[in-house]
């Protein structure tokens, strides 16, 4: 097999891989989104079962840990695609003018400057229905905050992971 083939089918299999990547972070975002509503809705009921009630706003604290668990695959699975990008954006990678144009010029002029932020801010808002509910189920607020801050310290912190991997493909 000469070198241009091997770059040709490299390049093929790297844009597959693109492809498969971003489909996987399409589905975690639908999943997370799926997961977490239903906890959401599941967790702000209260069962009757014979003559008594179940509880269900236990469930409430796993909403943002679920969707912080997605967030790890979702960041993950969006460098994977980045990183692919980038390299098929230089000049040595074997892809063609235009593609190396698309990934190393224009792709970055004309990015989307809020998708980084998306699922943090999704998290977020997931955090603050399930602690509105809480707060209304009587939980004691030293627990509600206590868990708040590290939910909201933990999301911040792969937020600024997220935003340094971007920049370290940019340099």
């Amino acid at each position: 097999m000469s070198n241009e083939a091997e770059y040709s089918y490299f390049v093929k299999r790297l844009r597959d891989e693109i492809e498969n990547g971003q489909s996987r972070r399409h589905d975690f975002c639908v999943k997370k989104l799926a997961f977490t509503t239903g906890l959401l809705g599941i967790g702000s009921l209260g069962v009757p079962f014979k003559a008594d009630h179940i509880d269900l706003t236990s469930l409430l604290w796993l909403v943002p840990v679920v969707s912080l668990a997605f967030d790890l695959y979702i960041v993950s699975e969006d460098y994977g695609v980045k990183r692919a990008g980038a390299f098929l954006g230089k000049l040595n990678s074997g892809a063609a003018e235009s593609e190396r144009i698309w990934e190393s010029e224009f792709v970055h002029e004309k990015n989307n400057k809020f998708a980084p932020f998306a699922f943090f801010i999704v998290s977020i808002v997931l955090w603050g229905g399930a602690a509105m509910l809480l707060l209304q189920s009587h939980v004691r607020y030293f627990f509600i905050i206590i868990w708040s801050i590290v939910i909201f310290l933990t999301e911040i912190g792969l937020l600024v992971y997220s935003l340094q991997l971007r920049s370290n493909l940019k340099e």
